[in-house]
């Protein structure tokens, strides 16, 4: 089968046919007698294009759609008028590198044949007048290399995107495993109820805080360090028991999530909120100045107050709470005299003594120039009114009468 330059838009439009694949050789000699013997030779087994010169050529695979698909081999003559066949081959090497080519030649010129083999990448050289066995050989060995490189080269590609699918399906796999390992991280440091950070939460990332706040006053050498500490409010709900006895723990459930929105409206999003346990809250404002305590506890304590708890679609019920908060660090000039538990320790003291002095308040204290490390902790827990009343600490309250603060619970 001879293709003429003439046919080659009929030929690049060929369908493929669903029987093997029958291999194309391009033919390029000047002389026509030698294009129609190897024509007829290999007609019969490829398909067959010819052009009478290299620049014919070259210009046919110029035109051509993807030509390293289509031309298996080029066979060319090396003495030609014009270009040579060694030079064709170096010229489109670029364009079909992976098409074999056979330089045929009636004279033995070494320096052309070392210049083909090492420039124009030819896969055999051969020899005129040639045997039609050994020109028939040559030819299916060259179709045959074509035939495997391409094979392996489709199976390179082809295990290539396995592996990039795979990779992909592991990506997907990871990031999804990464996402579960994440919410449930996220999980355990969150109350499922109310979506606030819980104990475990405070435990991992507090550490960090209180580091930072002993580096701050440290660096500060006495001076006061502008937003430089730590407030730890503890808030109660008042008679929190009895919303669950008389409506429902439904009812309950819902007071405790429409707390946590008063939280965030009066708290910044970088503080933590953490549901301490029951009904009972902890708050720490992250770097803030200790003055601002007083102010905080009492906007917690009017939203509260203010707040209409809706229950369900028909009726709202009114609550209060009682607020106790301390700073950390508790002693300017001595940083680690309480550690961040002891301070929520002072808050929760704070906590109880406004609930015992009526509810509905609050109750902070802070260290004085006068209070004492040495024994601090176990005043605190057991007389408390001794340093009220010798003003060892500093007390604030929303109370109208702090020095009757009730610290211990009224015997009845």
């Amino acid at each position: 089968m001879v293709f003429k330059r003439d046919r080659l838009e009929q030929f690049k439009k060929q369908k493929k046919e669903p029987a093997k694949k029958r291999h194309t050789i391009m033919l390029v000699d000047d002389e026509e007698p030698n294009l129609k013997i190897l024509s007829v030779l290999l007609g019969g087994s490829y398909n067959i294009m010819t052009a009478m010169s290299a620049e014919e050529a070259m210009e046919m695979i110029e035109a051509m759609d993807n030509p390293e698909e289509k031309l298996s081999l080029v066979m060319c003559d090396q003495r030609m008028s014009g270009m040579t066949g060694v030079s064709f081959f170096e010229k489109i090497n670029n364009k079909i590198p992976k098409t074999k080519r056979i330089l045929v030649t009636g004279y033995l010129d070494m320096e052309a044949l070392i210049s083909s083999i090492n420039e124009a990448h030819i896969y055999k050289f051969i020899m005129k007048p040639f045997n039609r066995a050994d020109l028939m050989l040559s030819v299916k060995r060259a179709i045959e290399a074509y035939e495997m490189e391409k094979q392996l080269e489709d199976h390179v590609k082809n295990l290539e995107e396995k592996v990039r699918s795979r990779t992909r399906e592991l990506e997907v796999k990871n990031r999804a495993l990464e996402d579960a390992n994440q919410a449930l991280e996220a999980a355990s440091l969150t109350d499922p109820l109310t979506g606030l950070k819980n104990r475990r939460f405070l435990l991992k990332h507090l550490e960090t805080d209180i580091a930072m706040v002993r580096r701050k006053h440290r660096d500060a050498r006495g001076e006061r360090v502008k937003n430089g500490d730590l407030l730890f409010f503890l808030m109660d709900l008042d008679h929190f028991k009895a919303v669950n006895d008389t409506y429902g723990h439904a009812a309950g459930d819902q007071v405790l999530l429409q707390v946590r929105e008063l939280l965030e409206l009066v708290f910044r999003e970088s503080d933590f909120l953490v549901r301490w346990g029951g009904e009972e809250f902890l708050v720490i404002a992250r770097f803030v100045k200790r003055e601002s305590g007083a102010f905080l506890a009492e906007r917690i304590r009017q939203a509260v107050e203010a707040h209409p708890f809706r229950i369900s679609e028909e009726r709202t019920i009114r609550k209060t709470c009682s607020i106790g908060f301390a700073p950390f660090p508790f002693f300017l000039d001595k940083l680690d005299g309480l550690n961040w538990s002891q301070v929520v320790d002072v808050a929760d003291a704070c906590l109880y003594a406004a609930k015992y002095s009526g509810r509905n308040a609050w109750v902070g204290m802070q260290a004085n120039a006068e209070t004492s490390v040495d024994g601090f902790m176990q005043h605190i827990l057991e007389t408390p009114e001794m340093l009220i009343e010798n003003q060892l600490v500093d007390l604030m309250s929303s109370l109208d009468d702090p020095p009757k603060i009730r610290w211990k619970k009224a015997d009845h």
